[in-house]
């Protein structure tokens, strides 16, 4: 390429026509505007969980035995008042119980047993200000039978403080699971804290 070409192809340079020139204005500020601005999020569309829902729960305060077991049922959560809750003074202690308990018959008393329930708190104020106790001594203080999904939280349990011979245990889950059990005293005169089949 020599200067002769060169100067040529200066001279008969023309300048792109008015439509061009605007064509590509409007591609840059296109252009710029993509980049300045963010992409629009998709919303988010929901998922089929694998997770089973929970039903909605009933919250239930307790200060009193007898409230303690009338509240005893599925999707509740029951919240105990700093106390101590003898199940031995239960007003029906030893009756049929309901459909959520019954009492079973041990050699010097009865005690406690949930039964079907499901979705279940039983959440005390604290393991040194909420006890759950029986005096019989060949008793398990709390028995679940076919039970899923409770838990028992910050609480004490243990049989009275009664001399003799003894031979319950304080908490056993028959044919129960996803139990949780958190934060808990347990005392007894007998060897097992916790019994289960499972």
């Amino acid at each position: 390429v020599n200067v002769k070409n060169r100067v040529l192809s200066v001279l008969n340079y023309k300048k792109p026509s008015f439509w061009i020139s605007l064509a590509g204005v409007i591609a840059i500020i296109f252009v710029a505007v993509c980049f300045v601005t963010s992409p629009m999020e998709e919303p988010e569309v929901p998922t089929e969980s694998t997770e089973e829902t929970q039903p909605p729960r009933e919250t239930v305060n307790v200060g009193t035995v007898e409230e303690l077991l009338s509240a005893i049922g599925p999707d509740r959560e029951i919240l105990l008042e700093p106390n101590s809750y003898n199940l031995s003074q239960a007003s029906d202690y030893g009756g049929s119980g309901t459909g959520y308990y019954r009492w079973n018959m041990v050699s010097d008393g009865y005690e406690l047993v949930l039964t079907n329930v499901e979705n279940l708190t039983i959440r005390g104020s604290g393991m040194h200000v909420t006890l759950i106790e029986t005096d019989p001594r060949y008793a398990d203080v709390l028995a679940m039978e076919n039970c899923h999904g409770v838990e028992v939280e910050a609480i004490t349990l243990g049989q009275t403080r009664l001399r003799g011979e003894c031979g319950g245990g304080v908490i056993s889950l028959r044919q129960s699971g996803d139990i949780d059990l958190s934060k808990l005293g347990l005392y007894g005169c007998g060897m097992v804290g916790l019994e289960t089949d499972t």
